[in-house]
C-alpha cells in the first residue's frame, strides 16, 4: 500500500473517532436531561396529594407501626406472631421489614 492510502486511511479513522466522539457526548446530554425531567416528574407527582378531600383507602402503615414492627422482629418474633399480635397481614408485617426508617 502507498503511504498516501495509509495516511487517508488514518484521516478518515480520526474523523470518524471525532464524529462518534460528537454523538456520545450528544447523547450525554440527552441522557442527563431525561433524568432531568424525570426527576422533576417525580417530584411534582408526590408533592401533590392524590385527591384535594382526602378520599380513599387510609394506610395501615404508620411510623409507628413500623418501629413496631421491627422492635417485635428484633425480639425474636415471627412474622406470623407479629401479625397476629397487631391485627395486621403478614404481607404488611413484611412490607414495614422491608421498608428504609424514612418512608
Amino acid at each position: 500500500m502507498s503511504k498516501t492510502y495509509e495516511s487517508w486511511k488514518k484521516v478518515d479513522l480520526i474523523n470518524e473517532c471525532h464524529r462518534l466522539h460528537k454523538l456520545i457526548d450528544e447523547q450525554i446530554k440527552e441522557l442527563e436531561q431525561l433524568k432531568m425531567y424525570k426527576a422533576m416528574a417525580a417530584e411534582s407527582y408526590w408533592a401533590t396529594p392524590k385527591n384535594e378531600r382526602g378520599a380513599g383507602r387510609k394506610p395501615k402503615l404508620t411510623r409507628e407501626l413500623q418501629d413496631e414492627i421491627k422492635r417485635m422482629r428484633e425480639t425474636g418474633e415471627t412474622l406470623r406472631q407479629i401479625a397476629k399480635s397487631l391485627g395486621v397481614s403478614t404481607g404488611l408485617v413484611h412490607k414495614a421489614l422491608k421498608l428504609p426508617d424514612n418512608f
